[in-house]
């Protein structure tokens, strides 16, 4: 009797078991079907691809669960799907829409710790729910197989004959839209197929991104300096971290954040300026070269970035990051510079206690004042306005009060934005003194300094609960960004006619990821085979682009229109 009341209760908790995590794969299927738009014309094919990409894999899931009536020895096989589910349902409570992306896999092994910690911090809630219902069959599923919990055959038989008669009305479904709706892809547009398609697309790039070298070393950019030797010509080039055009006061923004560089002779800011990319592995090396979103995906694992460029030609060439190497590229295209400095390779400690972005002068000062050259480029990449925001300025230089501890939540947005609004004004006092330096050098030469950042941030705008950035559909708070271009005296009496093209082009449409490099490079007078003065912003031939694109998660160039959320 104890024996057989030992199998009931087994047999009872095996069920139990199986059907918990049966629902915990199924669960993200359920809510993409609320949160995703099926790429399908009329509405019955939508209707119709909807079922399709519930009951396919409801029935394949119940396949796989049923190979073993041994539950526990069931879950671990299962595993794998365990662990798509757990991390779509954090993406999802994040971004509020969309699968596991190619850029999301990518981010696990080029983020660094402490980005990697700031993240964590903002998915609290995510992590609780993932903690409280996908940990405990897992630990159960442990004890399962050690006793030998079974799932009797009768419900093995049953939930065979359901998957199949659920298996095949989807299937039916799916073949009808497949061959009506063109647009609908599975591989893109059913869970789990696209999560492992995206998985495999993530390993392909990876490998492809550690060949590069090999991939780009026979590239050349055949550039020359057009002017003479004789003038001297300093260049610097400053990347931003995750800054918002509409923080800007420069911009309108009502609070002071860039007192500094407000009226400041020979700066003129781009108040309509997009990125292509909302994530920083894409967005800064497009930056860093002649690509766009249209050329990316296809080029960039063949190319070289703009310091090489600038050697060519014959310029001393320095990058100074204050950021950690993580492999991309980045590290390549910046390590491609005469000088190559990333002020965090031996920092270990909290962010909060790190390099400040101010701290690269003392590198720009050394490379001004102590190394010999007559033309040079120096390219910064800053620390910025990510979030965590109260790490990225030091607490002497608070203007905003911040007044308590920074919370991931609607209702400390207020809090956030003060933090935020402290890195806009850091960053444009840093931008101030970087200013000041070449001025006080302009006696001796020619010089310009361009600045954009590589993408913005939600910071909880609309109501939506968006928070952060990198989603993969992008908002306008993430692609919304400043770009400065300031020239001194010296090179406007020089150059007057790129001093009034660079006035004229202010309040034109802009992309930031195709004009910064034609921008630097006409301003700097060198010639090379990619320079499209057409997108420099020192040309009266400048055309805005159109339509605006951007470089989605599969690497393609997308009508930013059409996906932005």
């Amino acid at each position: 009797m104890k024996l057989s009341n030992k199998k009931f209760s087994g047999s009872v908790a095996a069920r139990i078991l199986w059907i918990w995590t049966f629902v915990l794969l199924l669960l993200p299927n359920i809510c993409l079907l609320f949160t995703e738009r099926v790429p399908a014309g009329e509405p019955w094919a939508r209707i119709s691809a909807s079922f399709g990409f519930l009951l396919v894999p409801a029935a394949a899931y119940v396949a796989l669960m049923t190979i073993s009536r041994n539950v526990g020895k069931t879950v671990w096989t299962v595993f794998p799907l365990v662990f798509f589910s757990a991390f779509q349902m954090v993406l999802l409570d994040l971004f509020g829409c969309s699968v596991i992306a190619v850029d999301m896999w990518l981010n696990l092994v080029t983020t660094n710790a402490s980005e990697a910690g700031e993240l964590l911090g903002s998915m609290l809630p995510a992590i609780m729910f993932v903690t409280m219902f996908y940990i405990p069959p897992l630990v159960m599923s442990v004890f399962a197989w050690r006793h030998d919990w079974r799932i009797g055959r009768n419900f093995v038989r049953n939930a065979r004959l359901a998957a199949c008669a659920c298996g095949g009305i989807g299937l039916l479904l799916l073949c009808v839209v497949l061959v009506t709706q063109p647009r609908v892809k599975v591989r893109n547009d059913m869970y789990p197929v696209n999560v492992v398609y995206n998985a495999c697309l993530a390993v392909e790039r990876f490998e492809q991104t550690r060949n590069y070298k090999l991939t780009s070393a026979g590239f050349k950019f055949d550039a020359r300096a057009l002017r003479a030797d004789s003038i001297g010509e300093t260049y610097i080039l400053v990347i931003g971290e995750t800054a918002r055009s509409d923080h800007f006061q420069l911009f309108g923004y009502e609070k002071e954040t860039t007192p500094m560089l407000m009226g400041r002779r020979g700066l003129t800011g781009f108040r309509n300026t997009l990125s292509e990319s909302n994530t920083t592995h894409k967005s800064v090396p497009m930056l860093l070269s002649h690509l766009d979103a249209r050329t990316f995906g296809d080029s960039v694992y063949r190319v070289k970035g703009v310091a090489e460029a600038f050697r060519e030609a014959g310029f001393r060439t320095a990058f100074f990051s204050n950021q950690q190497r993580n492999g991309s590229f980045i590290d390549f295209f910046g390590e491609q510079a005469d000088t190559c400095v990333f002020l965090r390779d031996n920092f270990s400690g909290p962010a909060a206690h790190g390099p400040k972005d101010k701290d690269l002068l003392a590198l720009v000062d050394s490379e001004l004042h102590h190394v010999k050259a007559r033309k040079r480029l120096v390219i910064l990449h800053t620390y910025g306005s990510h979030f965590r925001y109260d790490d990225r300025y030091p607490a002497s230089e608070e203007v905003f009060c911040v007044d308590g501890e920074l919370e991931v939540s609607p209702h400390c947005r207020e809090r956030l934005v003060a933090a935020y609004d402290n890195t806009i004004h850091y960053t444009a006092s840093f931008l101030d003194m970087l200013i000041n330096r070449l001025e006080a050098d302009s006696t001796n030469c020619i010089s310009g300094l361009v600045y954009a950042s590589d993408h913005g941030e939600d910071i909880y705008d609309d109501g939506t609960g968006r928070f952060l950035h990198a989603s993969p559909l992008p908002t306008v708070y993430q692609v919304g960004v400043p770009m400065l271009v300031w020239v001194s005296d010296r090179f406007r009496h020089m150059n007057p006619a790129m001093a009034g093209a660079v006035a004229e082009n202010a309040e034109k449409g802009v992309s930031s990821t195709r004009s910064v490099f034609h921008t630097l490079l006409h301003m700097a007078g060198v010639e090379a085979l990619p320079l499209d003065t057409t997108q420099s912003l020192l040309s009266r031939g400048y055309k805005a682009p159109q339509p605006q694109l951007y470089v989605n998660d599969h690497n393609r160039a997308v009508l930013l229109d059409e996906i932005m959320r």
